[in-house]
């Protein structure tokens, strides 16, 4: 998992840099794809995500 505040790569529920909380499972708004919580452009459709 990338964290999505400072992009460190963790397992777990926290980052261990930040402290962020690993979010929930995120789908694409457009079409439902499941999304890592970096991405920036759905990796099915493209649609932009707003982060």
């Amino acid at each position: 998992m990338k964290c999505v505040n400072c992009g460190t790569d963790f397992e777990g529920n926290f980052c261990p840099n930040c402290g962020t909380k690993r979010p929930d499972e995120q789908k694409c708004p457009n079409c439902g794809a499941v999304l890592s919580g970096a991405d920036n452009f759905c990796t099915v459709c493209g649609f932009r995500l707003n982060h």
